[in-house]
């Protein structure tokens, strides 16, 4: 099963992240200019260049998945534009600044950590 979310809100999207990622996730963090570089150079293992963006790489750690929910300098819901997360055969993408969720391959017991961590609007594919 694939959900998407939308309208979702910070503390939404804090409870998302908590529930799905864990320490030994690979992540990949998209930045394009202007966005908060210096966090994902921090915590990532590699990058690449993809004009207009850089793609950060790395493993998540508690202290990077504490860091992250944390991190928050635009005021909106992430620094980032594009925040994928890979976790055991199953994907996170936040996208638009956070304010869409991706959650693909997932089974009813993960549509139910969706429905806890307070998303009333969400399409099922």
């Amino acid at each position: 099963m694939n959900i998407t979310i939308k309208n979702t809100t910070r503390d939404m999207w804090q409870k998302l992240i908590r529930s799905f990622v864990h320490g030994g996730d690979p992540f990949e963090i998209r930045c394009w200019e202007g966005e908060n570089e210096e966090f994902a150079k921090k915590w990532s293992d590699s990058f690449e260049r993809e004009e207009p963006e850089t793609i950060y790489h790395g493993k998540v750690t508690g202290a990077f998945l504490k860091a992250f929910c944390a991190e928050n300098t635009s005021g909106g819901i992430t620094d980032f534009f594009s925040v994928g997360f890979e976790m055991n055969g199953s994907l996170l993408y936040s996208e638009k600044y956070g304010e869409e969720v991706h959650v693909l391959n997932i089974d009813e017991k993960d549509e139910q950590l969706i429905i806890d961590a307070g998303a009333s609007e969400y399409e099922v594919y």
